[in-house]
């Protein structure tokens, strides 16, 4: 049996997003900063985006994440593997190349359950976003859970936690 690993990228003061995320600014304004490291960074910070893929069976991600990702992730779907989006809106399946996404309404434990099986002996990763981490997951649930810190700088920033606690 695979682990369960959640990843986000977030800077050392606890930012996921850059401010007025939209489709002309998917990570928001200047939110790119945050995931620079996966394609400029050290030879570690490229052994721990290769981990993203390495080993893993299937992908667990929100609707905000699949809603500003689907388009820059191209024909193939970037992923290659199964990827259940965790919303509350029913959507039909998605096919993008060898990824599909399947749209999970029941709950972020369904769309876990579901990964686990269709991963097989392999990992899932759970890729979050600002709004992920809000849904409710036991804790016991995830084997890896650190978050991948980056020490950049974003104005007028989405904070998961502070967020949460507001809502």
């Amino acid at each position: 049996m695979g682990r369960v690993i959640a990843e986000i990228s977030m800077s050392a003061d606890g930012v996921v997003a850059g401010p007025d995320t939209s489709t002309e600014h998917r990570l928001g304004k200047d939110g790119g900063l945050l995931h620079e490291w996966m394609f400029e960074g050290t030879g570690t910070d490229g052994e721990i985006a290769a981990k993203l893929f390495d080993g893993t069976g299937a992908f667990v991600v929100g609707r905000t994440l699949f809603d500003v990702g689907v388009e820059p992730w191209g024909d193939d779907g970037t992923f290659e593997k199964p990827v259940f989006v965790v919303t509350n809106r029913p959507h039909e399946p998605v096919v993008k190349g060898p990824t599909r996404f399947t749209f999970v309404t029941d709950g972020p434990q369904s769309a876990l359950k579901q990964a686990k099986a269709a991963a097989g002996d392999e990992n899932v990763v759970l890729l979050r976003s600002g709004t992920t981490p809000r849904q409710p997951l036991p804790a016991a649930l995830v084997d890896e859970p650190p978050p991948v810190r980056r020490p950049a700088a974003v104005q007028r920033r989405r904070r998961p936690a502070r967020d949460a606690a507001l809502n």
